[in-house]
């Protein structure tokens, strides 16, 4: 069984926020969590709801043995098996989790959309790389 963990992006901040405390079922559901909010002068509930992103962990490392995360943007180097030259293809997915089908995907600029344990592990895959999220290095999407 993978470890179940969560970052959480401040939108009025700008920055992930920690937290060390946070609720899951026994389906792995986020059900709450609980930050600092002494530091905000206005009603901290309202303040949390509205602004905290909650970003679930895929149980999945890159080349470095960073975890990645859904909302990351990795560079996937892969062999193209159709090349006499073994020509290499790089590419920026972003990892996102599907609700309606219940998986981390990796979403390609041209709107395919893989299941991510499975695009990772491939043996044609030489390099998998975190190198930003969507909410800090959104630019690099459009790359």
């Amino acid at each position: 069984m993978r470890e179940l963990k969560f970052r959480f992006w401040n939108t009025i901040a700008r920055r992930f926020q920690p937290s060390k405390r946070y609720a899951i079922d026994g389906n792995g559901n986020l059900l709450g969590y609980d930050f600092d909010l002494a530091q905000y002068d206005d009603d901290p509930v309202p303040f949390a709801q509205t602004c905290i992103i909650p970003q679930q962990y895929t149980g999945l490392k890159d080349k470095n043995g960073k975890e990645i995360f859904e909302g990351d943007l990795i560079k996937l180097t892969e062999i193209d098996e159709d090349s006499c030259f073994g020509r290499e293809d790089t590419e920026v997915v972003e990892v996102k989790w599907l609700e309606d089908i219940a998986q981390f995907r990796a979403i390609f600029k041209s709107g395919r959309r893989t299941e991510l344990h499975f695009v990772v592990q491939l043996p044609t895959v030489v390099s998998c790389e975190i190198i930003g999220n969507i909410y800090e290095n959104p630019e690099l999407l459009n790359n």
